[in-house]
């Protein structure tokens, strides 16, 4: 791969170093994003060679510690996302970290961190993404009322889909099926019903509601289609 297959807004961030070695880690970086879906450990590979020469660089830090979790390097993720983290002071990876100390077998460690870290302008998905693995830490914990409480946000919404609808409701499914609780079915079907509503409609505005929706019937109560 060449330098230029990293994307424009990454190769910006590595203007900072010298033309040659920035053209070596934005080619290193590519290759890391080509695998990381494949192969995470060999993707991290090349993002650790790129962090050997660019690690100030935020962006080459997020790649290796993404590769790393990606992996279950839970370790390593967790060092390269917290100086990723550090150098830029965002907090869009903190489900991957809070994810990580589950890994290492810490849920105590996972909840703390949420609970201590300003979500303030961290985006929706990110948002639900984090309390879908503080509830999965207190499972780890045997704590499943507090497992269920921690799902139970705004964006639990039964009656419309956005692009983390179908994790949240599958998770919350999954809790409450561990409870015992009649209405795991009814969230299971209704995850099943979010995620093929949003692969259906995933080319409309990012982030936009989908009313959901069985077969070509809209639903505004899902109890409609549930009896």
């Amino acid at each position: 791969m060449r330098p230029d297959d990293l994307p424009f807004g990454m190769r910006v961030e590595l203007k900072t170093l010298a033309r040659e070695n920035a053209d070596v880690v934005a080619q290193q970086l590519a290759v890391a994003l080509a695998l990381i879906d494949d192969d995470p450990a060999e993707a991290y590979t090349y993002a650790a060679a790129a962090v050997k020469r660019a690690g100030r660089i935020a962006i080459v830090r997020e790649v290796a510690g993404i590769a790393a979790y990606r992996s279950g390097d839970w370790q390593t993720a967790l060092r390269e996302l917290r100086t990723h983290r550090r150098i830029t002071g965002s907090q869009l990876n903190i489900a991957l970290l809070a994810d990580a100390e589950r890994g290492l077998e810490r849920p105590a460690d996972a909840i703390a961190l949420a609970e201590e870290t300003d979500l303030t302008d961290v985006p929706t998905e990110v948002r639900v993404e984090l309390a879908i693995v503080v509830s999965g830490a207190w499972r780890d914990q045997g704590k499943l009322a507090e497992a269920r409480k921690a799902l139970e946000i705004p964006e639990l919404d039964p009656d419309t889909a956005f692009s983390y609808s179908g994790r949240l409701f599958e998770a919350y499914a999954d809790v409450l099926r561990a409870l015992e609780d009649p209405e795991a079915d009814a969230w299971e079907r209704r995850a099943k019903i979010a995620a093929r509503v949003w692969n259906e409609h995933k080319h409309g505005t990012s982030g936009e509601p989908k009313p959901l929706v069985d077969d070509e019937v809209e639903v505004q109560d899902l109890g409609e289609i549930l009896e």
